[in-house]
């Protein structure tokens, strides 16, 4: 199902089954209770969207915009205490190749609510029907254990690798999708079965080197810090009752620095012609100047920290960008409400 954006409202909705999610100018709630295999994607145009976005530069245009030097981002979420699976993404999607009608999850049919609408291909009528194509960036809110890994996208075996069921962390993209060098050749999906495109783009401890011999990203696991060398994880446990059950709505703040430049010309550096692109996560962000995306925020450490390495092609596909929401579950509750992202320019 694909539910347009009222008018002028700048909130673009496809979800799996309609009306579970529903927009308000100043929030989105998704209510999936007792719902078997249910998945939405929620993007905006900050133009219409919300209020205090500081986006005239980013020349937006029906949800996509110029990334430019990367962004900051504010908002807050609430889970609903009777809330067992699965969780969110905060997803940040190269506007090349995505728009904001496009998502990801099991195809129809199927219940894989650990794909978090991030992984996937999405059902066949959104978008392009491949799900989202990469270059893109996550951050995960996850409140259900999908432990363990198949190296096969078996229904039975729906293992993310997960921790524990009160986790955040970045996620990138899998080992199916093939990119090339040229940026205007939209990225392909090379696995057997079609119903299975990128559906292992969440998957934890799992990946590539992320380097000029192996350009595939690693997506960390609670042993990984950041690459980029801040010493600060990738993935990170935390206590359920921070992100479930809340008494008020639990503040983020997200930033994307997208680099102008290469790490390195010299062709024996490990990232030769590759772009860093660092992203930091505040969990529970309350101190002063949190809300700021006028500015980056320095009043306390990111929760998380990792840094993408992307090739020349992928770095262009993300001169644009998309972003949102992705949420999903498969046969438990998932009550949220987000409020609508306050967005700002680097």
């Amino acid at each position: 199902m694909i539910n347009a954006p009222d008018s002028g409202t700048g909130i673009y909705i496809v979800q799996s089954k309609q009306g579970v999610t529903t927009a308000s100018p100043t929030a989105v709630s998704v209510s999936s209770s007792s719902l078997n295999d249910y998945t939405a994607g929620i993007s905006f145009d900050p133009t219409r969207a919300g209020t205090g976005n500081l986006v005239a530069s980013a020349n937006f245009n029906n949800g996509v915009g110029s990334l430019l030097n990367g962004i900051r981002v504010y908002f807050t979420y609430s889970i609903s205490s009777g809330s067992n699976a699965d969780g969110f993404i905060f997803a940040i999607k190269n506007g090349t190749w995505n728009g904001p009608r496009d998502a990801g999850g099991p195809q129809a049919g199927v219940s894989h609510g650990s794909f978090l609408g991030y992984a996937g291909p999405g059902y066949p009528y959104w978008g392009h029907g491949v799900g989202l194509r990469p270059p893109k960036i996550g951050v995960e809110f996850d409140i259900y254990t999908n432990s363990g890994h198949s190296g096969s996208p078996a229904v039975s075996s729906d293992g993310r690798n997960d921790p524990d069921n009160h986790h955040i962390g970045n996620v990138f993209w899998g080992s199916t999708w093939s990119i090339g060098t040229n940026a205007t050749v939209a990225p392909t999906n090379s696995y057997s079965t079609s119903s299975y495109y990128g559906w292992d783009d969440n998957v934890h401890n799992f990946g590539g080197a992320n380097d000029k011999t192996d350009y595939r990203p690693f997506n960390p696991a609670t042993s990984s810090t950041d690459p980029g060398g801040s010493g600060k994880p990738g993935l990170l446990s935390i206590t359920r009752t921070s992100m479930v059950g809340t008494a008020s709505p639990v503040p983020v703040r997200v930033e994307v620095v997208r680099p102008s430049s290469v790490v390195s010309t010299n062709s024996t550096n490990a990232h030769y012609n590759m772009y860093a692109y660092v992203i930091k996560a505040w969990q529970n962000c309350t101190g002063a100047g949190c809300t700021d995306i006028s500015t980056d925020y320095t009043g306390a450490q990111p929760t998380l920290q990792y840094t993408l390495y992307l090739t020349a092609a992928e770095h262009t596909m993300f001169q644009f960008f998309v972003f949102g929401y992705q949420v999903s579950t498969g046969a438990e509750t998932g009550q949220y409400t987000f409020s609508i992202p306050k967005i700002g320019m680097r």
